[in-house]
């Protein structure tokens, strides 16, 4: 991303704390993608000399290599992935969440509807407060927390979560990116594709950043 210098003069200081744990969210994302594609090449390369060094002959030697290569697929594609992945998720919402919930408004917040996360409700009356449009984004990041949600009480799988329909009912909106699959297999779960994350940490870093800018000119904030 472009540094943009007007654009960093004009965000107020007590915001910058906040934006730079987006970008830290997403080097970490990023630097652990990138590591786990490369060691799977190294795991790869290392398969012949395993089978060499096994002992093993024919057939039993063509069932090792087997077993060798559906557990690299397993562990560089799954296993490591998901838990990356879950990982920054939960990281990255519980950024928004942390950016939203520390503001002081100089007016009253109204009490958030019923079954609506505190989190979400505040971020729409900041938006019609600020003039922003932000439905499509702030649905985005509901569906977002919900998935959190699952992985933070409920192993991630759906089954069980209460709020399993929610997910089931908005997740066509997010195909393909994030998709429902037993790609762990335990079980239904949310299963988000490489490079789902990254622009949505982005986006939501430069919508706190106008959130907070705006807010702070129309003196909506005790600083």
């Amino acid at each position: 991303m472009v540094f943009d210098n007007e654009k960093f003069l004009n965000t107020p200081m007590f915001a910058l704390n906040q934006l730079s744990v987006f970008s830290n969210v997403a080097d970490f994302l990023n630097f652990s993608e990138d590591n786990i594609a490369k060691q799977k090449i190294v795991a790869l390369q290392g398969v012949e000399q395993k089978v060499a060094d096994s002992g093993y002959e024919e057939p039993e030697v063509f069932g090792y290599r087997d077993h060798i290569l559906t557990s690299i697929d397993f562990r560089f594609d799954v296993a490591l992935p998901m838990r990356v992945r879950y990982a920054a998720l939960t990281a990255f919402t519980s950024t928004v969440e942390w950016s939203v919930t520390v503001l002081k408004p100089t007016v009253p917040i109204p009490k958030e509807p019923s079954g609506m996360s505190r989190t979400i409700h505040l971020l729409f009356v900041y938006a019609q407060r600020c003039g922003i449009s932000l439905d499509r984004q702030i649905r985005c990041l509901e569906f977002l927390i919900w998935v959190r949600n699952s992985i933070m009480h409920n192993a991630g799988v759906l089954k069980g979560y209460k709020h399993e329909q929610q997910v089931r009912a908005a997740i066509a909106a997010y195909q393909p990116n994030f998709i429902i699959s037993n790609w762990h297999y335990i079980g239904d779960t949310v299963e988000i594709k490489r490079g789902a994350l990254e622009p949505l940490i982005e986006s939501w870093s430069e919508i706190i950043r106008e959130l907070y800018t705006i807010a702070s000119k129309r003196k909506l904030l005790v600083l």
